[in-house]
């Protein structure tokens, strides 16, 4: 009831998972009609009230500027030889005393084909 969407929960034909795959174009429209229509912070305090866990889903550039992120070093510099120094995200496990810097740039086109042709017995 808290978004007005009570039709849903009353028609028999969605009282199981199989009717709501069933019937899911009307589902997601009727959801997606209901809840265009109320601004975006509105929405999450909504949805937040009625214990469904969201958050805002911020532009790439608005994230690497948020606060949690920079504090944790989700986004690190690195140096790469064609394009300078980027932001890039480290490596996504942390173990303990270990390391999480940014690695490396990836090679330039052709710089591992010797290589590689040399693993193949390839001269």
């Amino acid at each position: 009831t808290e978004f007005g969407l009570v039709e849903l929960g009353a028609d028999v034909r969605l009282r199981t998972i199989a009717g709501r795959c069933d019937h899911r174009e009307y589902v997601v429209k009727s959801v997606a009609d209901a809840l265009s229509a109320v601004p975006s912070a509105e929405l999450i305090e909504r949805l937040l009230r009625i214990g469904i866990p969201t958050a805002r889903i911020m532009p790439v550039e608005e994230t690497m500027q948020d606060p949690h992120v920079i504090a944790e070093n989700l986004i690190v510099p690195l140096w790469d030889p064609k394009f300078g120094e980027i932001a890039v995200t480290p490596f996504p496990v942390h173990i303990n005393g270990v390391s999480r810097g940014p690695g490396r740039p990836a090679p330039v086109l052709g710089a591992d084909t010797v290589d590689v042709l040399r693993e193949f017995g390839i001269e």
